[in-house]
């Protein structure tokens, strides 16, 4: 039961977003066009037909294509990739329960059920942090050869394997030499997409020239930070980039001070750290979607169990709560009060989550808040047709 858990958050979430949709009188139907859901089907029927939809990679559309199902089909193979990606995780022994039941109520895991490459991106990073945990090189060069087909942030993988070696071998030079074979990997795996677009475009790298055409490149970023969607969807990017920094520090306290996790806890923090680092000083100070690139991930939930191991104390919590409101000035909290009074709430919310990871007696309320909150973000963010990521 305990392994099995984490699947009924998203079955009540389902319900209960079936009876709103109802009472509020919302369409409730799987959408076609619903953002990158739209490309993705294009890329599966018609492929890459234009320049600039090399910005998506190739392997998620093809793996649609070749199960020959409909917008609804895939959504069950994604939901059931996710379950199984899950299950794994918890029969290796990388995440207790606790761990993945607060996991799979982030408004962000709607995108395992959805046509988007989330749960693709899932399957192939288990393997990934089970072959680090178990020394298997096998799995981890498998998965990293698929995951750097499936999304360009599958470029975290390799520092986060890096890292994660340094941590346990303590040797800089043997962990270089470790990551080497999925350095490679993913090398090919790029050089495979690569061959895809020029292909399609006649360009070897049209997926950069995609990415500048979409405003993206290195640089510092713009303050305040900026996302799609509005205020609620801007506190909500802004937390998964809080998470992410948050992730970095603790993994560099635990590399420097005493050790208290395990190496694929290292793993997932760097690559959550990685992740947030690589968008914020990639997109001049957007941020938009950075939600899913944490929250929708294998490295989400490891961190999470990473940091259950640790002790929390309450000055812990109340100096988490300070550096989200000290954070909260980067995405625009000083531009008005309600604005301010928000992110102190946010702050207090995330709080209570990391609290529950630890504490039972916090749980059922971080558990109804989530759900409540996932079930707010399907009904009015997905069902209306509005951005979330």
């Amino acid at each position: 039961m305990q392994s099995w858990a984490f699947i009924l958050p998203p079955v009540l979430i389902l319900l209960l977003s079936a009876v709103a949709g109802k009472v509020f009188d919302l369409p409730l139907e799987l959408r076609d066009d619903w953002f990158d859901s739209g490309q993705y089907l294009h890329l599966k029927e018609a492929g890459y037909t234009e320049q600039w939809r090399t910005a998506f990679f190739p392997a998620f559309p093809f793996f649609w294509r070749a199960l020959g199902v409909g917008t609804a089909g895939m959504a069950l193979v994604n939901g059931l990739l996710w379950a199984v990606s899950f299950l794994f995780l918890r029969w290796s022994g990388l995440v207790q329960g606790v761990s993945l039941w607060l996991a799979a109520m982030v408004p962000s895991v709607i995108f395992f059920f959805l046509p988007y490459s989330e749960s693709l991106f899932l399957f192939a990073c288990v393997p990934v942090a089970v072959g680090l945990q178990r020394r298997k090189y096998t799995l981890s060069i498998l998965g990293t050869l698929l995951a750097s087909m499936v999304r360009p942030t599958a470029a975290v993988l390799v520092p986060a394997l890096f890292a994660a070696r340094c941590y346990r071998e303590r040797n800089v030079q043997r962990a270089f030499i470790a990551t080497l074979p999925e350095a490679f990997s993913a090398l090919l795996g790029l050089g495979l997409v690569f061959l895809v677009h020029w292909r399609a475009t006649g360009e070897w790298f049209s997926f950069l020239s995609a990415q500048r055409e979409w405003g993206n490149g290195f640089g510092l970023p713009e303050l305040p930070l900026s996302t799609y969607g509005g205020d609620i969807i801007m506190l909500f990017d802004g937390a998964a980039l809080f998470t992410g920094l948050a992730a970095g520090i603790t993994a560099l306290r635990q590399a420097y001070g005493r050790r208290e996790l395990r190496t694929e806890h290292i793993f997932g923090m760097t690559a959550l750290a990685v992740t947030a680092l690589l968008i914020l000083f990639s997109r001049g100070g957007g941020i938009f979607s950075l939600n899913r690139f944490i929250f929708a991930t294998a490295f989400f939930p490891l961190a999470l169990d990473g940091w259950r191991r640790l002790k929390v104390y309450r000055i812990d919590l109340y100096g988490f709560i300070g550096g989200w409101l000290l954070f909260s000035l980067f995405i625009g909290s000083f531009l008005h009060v309600r604005a301010f009074v928000a992110c102190l709430v946010t702050g207090a919310f995330i709080a209570l989550i990391f609290s529950a990871l630890t504490n039972s007696n916090t749980r059922t309320l971080a558990s109804v808040l989530l759900i409540l909150l996932s079930t707010f973000f399907v009904c009015f963010f997905y069902l209306r047709g509005y951005w979330i990521a």
